[in-house]
């Protein structure tokens, strides 16, 4: 029978650190819940859960969760690391710190990135409850998981914790710290993003032009529904031709044509810095 892990979660009472505490406690680990602030210690306490000071928690954990925001992590790391013990693993649940070089290190422990795909669009689900639900927890979901430093049987501990903590979890997938960067937040939030924000633009201006802003968003998502399900191959139909020529005719009205100079290295790293209020 296996050594039962014990963990510790740093931010416990958070939003992030309330979501992925009420999934590990249905797992079997010995669990450490760590806050610093009065109004966090009274979250736990409202829950049933009691406040273990970090200088207690840390040394006797074997893998230490940072669930506190991204401008943080630099600080805090640094206290945090000192204080592990040797073969202990730190899961970071955001690469962009990693990325920056703002983590502590040590070389006698691991160093794991871990960070939920949110339940895609067109994966099927168990439920409406399941359907409904637009974070994870509830619906499935995958994961990207990256070891920044350390060994690879801390890895697959840190991947089996990350399915635990968001589950119920299909599929981990093994990327690299800089590939995880290109995900989020070049890809997702970047390019998704700023897409996401112009169809918001676009029914605004329908609504502007006179359009009911309900008819204009039905019509809007309807139609966006199905042209992605077709051209991500989710269902076996063509585009019209129609559809073809006007977007041929008009996309450099809409899209830059040096828009792929987001995933470059120096545009990537100001982007991180500028998310984790760092001098560019």
């Amino acid at each position: 029978m296996s050594k039962q892990l014990t963990i510790s979660i740093i931010g416990a009472a958070g939003k992030m650190g309330t979501r992925i505490t009420n999934n590990l406690l249905k797992s079997n680990y010995n669990l450490l819940f760590c806050e610093n602030g009065e109004t966090g210690i009274a979250k736990l306490k409202e829950r049933g859960l009691t406040n273990t000071e970090t200088e207690k928690a840390i040394p006797q954990s074997d893998l230490v969760i940072l669930s506190v925001p991204d401008n943080l992590i630099g600080k805090i790391s640094e206290e945090i690391v000192s204080m592990m013990k040797k073969d202990a693993t730190l899961l970071l649940l955001d690469p962009a710190a990693a990325y920056a070089g703002e983590v502590s290190l040590r070389d006698d422990c691991s160093f794991v990135v871990v960070h939920p795909g949110h339940p895609p669009l067109y994966r099927a689900q168990d439920n409406l409850e399941a359907y409904n639900d637009f974070f994870g927890g509830v619906a499935r979901q995958d994961v990207v998981a990256a070891l920044f430093q350390g060994k690879e049987k801390h890895f697959e501990i840190g991947k089996k914790v990350a399915k635990d903590m968001w589950a119920p979890v299909d599929n981990v997938y093994d990327v690299t710290v800089d590939q995880m960067i290109l995900l989020e937040p070049a890809a997702v939030e970047v390019a998704g993003g700023s897409v996401v924000y112009l169809i918001r633009d676009v029914i605004g201006e329908l609504t502007e032009r006179g359009i009911p802003k309900e008819a204009a968003q039905s019509f809007v998502l309807g139609h966006l529904r199905t042209v992605l399900a077709i051209v991500l191959d989710v269902i076996p139909a063509p585009v019209s031709d129609a559809c073809k020529l006007a977007i041929e005719q008009n996309y450099n009205r809409i899209i830059k044509e040096d828009w792929k100079e987001i995933f470059e290295s120096d545009v990537v790293e100001e982007t991180v810095k500028g998310m984790l209020g760092l001098k560019k």
